[in-house]
Parts: C-alpha cells; structure tokens; sequence
C-alpha cells in the first residue's frame, strides 16, 4: 500500500507543475502580443506624423491639394493657427504656447497633444480644426502660409 500513496502524490506534483507552466506560457505569450500590438500602434502613429508634415512641408506656392488623412483610433488631428478662448480646446492652447507647433496629433483618451513638426505656418478659418475620422481636408499654399479647410 505505501507505493500506491506515493504515485498518487507523484501525479499531484505533475499536475501542479503541469498548470505552473501552462499558467506562465500564457502569462508571458498575452505579454508578447501587446507589446507587438502596442509596437505597431507607435509605428502606425510614427507614420502618420510624418505623411503629414511632408504633405504640408512638400506644397510650393500656389499648390493646393487634398488629402483624407487616415486618423489612427482614439487620436484626433488638430490645426491651430492662434491661442482661442474656446475652453474646449485649452489643452491646444497649451501646446501651441509652451511648443510653438500648429499641428497636433491628439490623443482623445487623456486629452494629450503630440506635436507634429512643420517647416511651414499654418492658417485656419474659424478657429482650432480637429478630425476624429477621415475626412477630405484641402490645404492651399497661397501666401505665407498654408491655409487649412474642410
């Protein structure tokens, strides 16, 4: 009878053992997809900051053109030609005054603008333009600056 115990005992370890190791290859695989997840969102976003700023950055005078920028999710872009007293857009106040950056790459989660760098200034009617989703955006190079519409 004590052989019997002790394989009883054995199968228990196994098994403990068994669920350990299941237990840490999904722990550290779930871990690896979100860091690949995460690395193609900062690429995609990387990308988009810079199709922008050569898209403006590339218009000569008397150029106009228009482009449906492709918005990643949870982000808005934004134009800002001035400070507004809108308090809606406060936060783009902010970064207009402390970076002198016109465009915006906003993240609406936590209200956070990323700045995209341009050569040229940047003109828009009406105030502060923001897109959450594709829209078809005109851009015209017609002075000292690039003015910006829907």
């Amino acid at each position: 009878m004590p052989i019997m115990k002790a394989q009883i005992q054995n199968q228990v370890f196994i098994y403990i053992m068994a669920a350990l190791i299941m237990g840490l290859v999904v722990y550290f695989g779930a871990k690896g997809i979100l860091q690949i997840s995460e690395t193609a969102s900062n690429a995609a976003i990387l990308k988009f900051k810079r199709d922008i700023s050569e898209l403006i950055d590339g218009l000569t005078y008397g150029n106009e053109r228009e482009y449906t920028p492709n918005v990643p999710a949870g982000y808005a872009l934004c134009f800002i030609n001035e400070t507004t007293d809108s308090a809606s857009y406060q936060y783009l106040n902010e970064s207009f005054s402390s970076t002198g950056n016109q465009v915006f790459l906003v993240n609406l989660k936590d209200e956070v603008p990323e700045p995209i760098s341009v050569d040229k200034e940047i003109s828009v009617q009406n105030g502060p333009l923001c897109i959450k989703e594709p829209q078809k955006l005109h851009f015209s190079f017609y002075g000292e600056s690039v003015l910006v519409s829907k």
